[in-house]
């Protein structure tokens, strides 16, 4: 470990986290799996970070053992920590503008990744074999406001997702608490959910539109979004649109 090291907070910060830590009870100490997107950082940063932090860490590419296992070393890594570890901390406080994930459990590192490597590679109705990122903040922000049991068959283990998720005014943390161990289904070929991916594309048109009418949350973009989505509608395909159906939502909605 470097003998010089940058000075901590004691507990980790950042919008809504620690708020998220105490609802569901989780403590300092409980283990956990930190997904980060490393292909988002300046080359090894990740790991060099990991590595100054840890003696010994424990890590895997997220896209082993799945169909994109050829690309390993230029997707997410994920590495095997505890709530409130240097590593934890330093984390947050340099990535959550990243979007970072963490899947708080005890179980097996393969079986809480199981169901999301199932959804890195999926064969959909109008595109064919297609590559997702379900391990994007806002790909999960929006699958939980729009198909929340889809999300639900993401882990064949009971444990509680956290993430991140840049806003333009702040970063906002979210959850979702895994309690089903059904199969993980592998049906997303339907019109829906190219849908659904079509407003999760557009995410960031969406938070921009609606910080210029003052909302501020995640929670208020996935909420315009899913009602647009249950509307039937598709995500416009130009700013000027997007705008209109935002004035219409609010018109409708407050």
């Amino acid at each position: 470990m470097s003998p010089i090291a940058p000075v901590l907070p004691d507990q980790v910060t950042g919008s809504d986290f620690s708020e998220l830590l105490r609802q569901y009870g989780v403590v300092s100490g409980l283990r956990c799996l930190l997904i980060i997107d490393a292909a988002q950082l300046e080359e090894n940063e990740a790991l060099r970070s990991l590595y100054t932090h840890c003696d010994n860490p424990v890590w895997c590419w997220l896209f082993d053992d799945s169909a994109l296992a050829p690309h390993a070393e230029v997707g997410p890594i994920v590495v095997e920590t505890t709530i409130n570890s240097d590593f934890c901390r330093q984390a947050i406080a340099a990535w959550a503008d990243k979007g970072l994930v963490f899947i708080v459990s005890e179980q097996p590192t393969d079986v809480l990744l199981a169901g999301l490597r199932k959804m890195l590679w999926v064969e959909l109705e109008t595109f064919g074999p297609t590559i997702l990122r379900p391990y994007d903040s806002r790909f999960l922000q929006v699958i939980k406001s729009c198909q929340p049991k889809r999300l639900a068959t993401f882990s064949e283990a009971e444990c509680l997702w956290l993430w991140s998720i840049d806003m333009p005014a702040k970063q906002h943390w979210t959850e979702f608490q895994f309690m089903s161990t059904e199969p993980v289904s592998q049906s997303h070929g339907n019109r829906d959910f190219e849908r659904m991916l079509g407003w999760i594309a557009g995410w960031r048109n969406c938070a921009q539109v609606l910080k210029t009418a003052g909302a501020q949350d995640a929670d208020d973009v996935s909420q315009f979004i899913a009602i647009q989505y249950r509307a039937g509608k598709d995500m416009p395909d130009d700013i000027s649109s997007l705008k209109a159906e935002w004035e219409e939502h609010h018109q409708l909605h407050g």
